[in-house]
C-alpha cells in the first residue's frame, strides 16, 4: 500500500499491485475467449461429423442395369437395390439420340425402388442415362449413374413386308417406292432407247 497527495492536499491510498491485477484480469479474459473459441470449434466439428455420418449412412442406390446393356423395350422398368433407411428415392432419367437431341426427361421422387416411364423413352434408338439418389430423412445420398441403350429398330422384322426404293444414279432422286412381300426373287433392269432395248442387268431381292 502506498499514498500520494491528492489535489485538495489530502492523502489518497492506492494499491501498488494495481498494474499486476490488471494484467491478471486481461490474462483471464484471454483465457476465457480461447476456451469459448475452442468450444465453438469442437461443436462445429461435432456437427460436421454428425452430418457426414448421416450422409454416409444413406448409401447411393445401385440400378439393376448392366453397363452399356441394350434393350428392345421402349418403356423399360427402372429398378434398383433398396437402401436401408431410405424413405424415398430421387430418379433422374434422360433419353437422347446418340450425339443428338433429347427425347425424354424425368425428374421424380418415388417411394419404391422402381420407376415405370409414363411414355416411351425412344421410338427407335436412344441412350438412356439414369441417376439415382436415396433420401434418408433430411439427408440425401450421393448419386449413382448408369446408362443403357434402347434399340427398337432391331425388333422390326417387317412382318413379311419390305419397302423397295429406286434412285437415279445421276442425281440420286427417288424414282419409285413400293411395298412388297418378302418372297425372294430376281429383278431385271433394261435400258430403253428409241426402237431398241439395252442389255438387262439383274439383281436378287427379298420382295416382289
Amino acid at each position: 500500500m502506498w499514498r500520494r497527495r491528492a489535489a485538495d492536499g489530502g492523502l489518497k491510498s492506492e494499491s501498488a499491485a494495481a498494474p499486476g491485477n490488471m494484467r491478471a484480469a486481461a490474462s483471464l479474459e484471454q483465457r476465457g475467449f480461447r476456451w469459448g473459441y475452442f468450444r465453438y470449434v469442437m461443436f462445429a466439428c461435432a456437427a460436421t461429423a454428425h452430418i457426414a455420418l448421416a450422409a454416409a449412412d444413406c448409401e447411393p442406390p445401385r440400378a439393376d442395369i448392366a453397363r452399356a446393356a441394350t434393350t428392345l423395350v421402349t418403356k423399360p422398368a427402372i429398378a434398383w437395390t433398396p437402401v436401408q433407411g431410405a424413405t424415398s428415392y430421387r430418379v433422374r432419367i434422360q433419353s437422347r439420340i446418340p450425339n443428338g437431341r433429347v427425347l425424354a426427361q424425368h425428374d421424380v421422387a418415388v417411394n419404391e425402388p422402381r420407376f415405370f416411364p409414363p411414355q416411351p423413352l425412344a421410338d427407335h434408338r436412344a441412350k438412356v442415362t439414369v441417376r439415382l439418389a436415396a433420401i434418408c430423412g433430411k439427408e440425401a445420398s450421393a448419386e449413382s449413374v448408369s446408362w443403357f441403350v434402347i434399340d427398337a429398330s432391331a425388333a422390326c422384322s417387317g412382318e413379311g413386308r419390305v419397302e423397295n426404293r429406286a434412285y437415279a444414279l445421276t442425281d440420286g432422286r427417288l424414282i419409285t417406292k413400293q411395298e412388297s412381300r418378302t418372297i425372294p426373287h430376281v429383278q431385271s433392269a433394261r435400258p430403253l432407247c428409241a426402237g431398241a432395248r439395252g442389255e438387262a442387268a439383274y439383281r436378287v431381292t427379298a420382295g416382289n
